[in-house]
């Protein structure tokens, strides 16, 4: 875990020496999906989105030159993990 930490450690300050906010970015196509931790500089769409936001970056034909930007609250930490506990709970009980 630590070597992990070290090498996140390295990357937070490789972005900000360069003015970039470190963020998971997801990207789906019709063949591929995958998720990324990547330095996002002021224009991008996710460089300002704070803690319990969720962001959806469309690009399409419709909007090649500006992506479709849906940004609105999310769960958080305790409504996701309130959630994932309940669903494990529930699981639990199925099981006997």
């Amino acid at each position: 875990l630590e070597e992990a930490n070290v090498h996140l450690r390295r990357e937070i300050t490789a972005a900000q020496s360069v003015g970039h906010h470190l963020r998971y970015l997801a990207q789906v196509t019709p063949h591929s999906a995958s998720v990324k931790l990547v330095g996002v500089g002021e224009s991008h769409p996710m460089f300002s989105v704070s803690e319990g936001e969720n962001i959806f970056i469309i690009h399409s034909k419709r909007y090649a030159s500006h992506p479709l930007v849906i940004r609105g609250p999310g769960g958080g930490r305790e409504v996701t993990a309130s959630a994932v506990f309940a669903d494990l709970m529930r699981a639990s009980f199925r099981r006997r």
